[in-house]
């Protein structure tokens, strides 16, 4: 699978984060973690695994993972709604601007979401690789985005630590699976979410994107 299209997986599978924000006061709800962290992502679809360093730091989040290509990276700044695209084998820094449903489907992107049907039931404690949680039950319907069923586990500093469910769109199911191990909480350093000296930048926006599938260089 494309790495491009399995990242839209995992991306499209965390938009159940997007609409706690708006939930009643009376429903379980959870908002923005209240540490920064660094962890591995092991994230599972349709039996492929992806593992990728993942961190956190407010608005800005960075993932790292290997491609048939050498080494990618993805900055997320859902502040400034921009997604930056780093390959370092071809010393390119390819800027997307107005990436706005990528950076809201983020985790801890905008919590709010007033067009989507949620519901969340907290269930009760789990520990998972060491770490306490709280099991929340998820189910998150929105028009055009399909429904996502499944379970979240989040620590006492709101970090979603594992979600395991189905995603099902257009009449297709999916089985998914998101897992934070090695999780460290602490300060991170802004410089990681910069374009590191010596890179090329190229800018494009959203819908420019839709065209440029398969472009040399790009990260498959």
């Amino acid at each position: 699978m494309p790495i491009t299209q399995f990242l839209a997986r995992a991306v499209g599978a965390l938009l159940v984060t997007t609409a706690m924000g708006a939930l009643p006061a009376a429903a379980a709800s959870f908002g923005m973690p209240t540490s920064e962290y660094s962890a591995t992502m092991v994230f599972t679809s349709e039996g492929e695994t992806q593992r990728m360093d993942h961190s956190y730091a407010g608005n800005l989040q960075r993932f790292d993972m290997s491609t048939p290509r050498g080494k990618a990276a993805m900055i997320v700044d859902v502040k400034a709604s921009q997604t930056t695209m780093l390959m370092a084998a071809q010393k390119i820094a390819l800027v997307i601007d107005g990436q706005t449903k990528m950076a809201d489907a983020m985790p801890y992107g905008t919590l709010n979401d007033a067009a989507a049907d949620v519901a969340i039931t907290k269930e009760g404690a789990e520990e998972i690789n060491g770490v306490a949680t709280t099991r929340y039950k998820v189910v998150h319907t929105k028009d055009g985005e399909g429904r996502f069923d499944g379970h979240m586990w989040v620590t006492p500093e709101n970090i979603i630590v594992r979600y395991k469910g189905k995603s099902t769109k257009d009449g297709k199911t999916v089985n998914m699976e998101m897992l934070l191990e090695n999780l460290k909480l602490g300060a991170q350093d802004r410089a990681k979410y910069k374009v590191p000296g010596g890179f090329r930048t190229m800018r494009a926006n959203a819908a420019m994107m839709k065209g440029m599938k398969g472009m040399p260089g790009l990260p498959k």
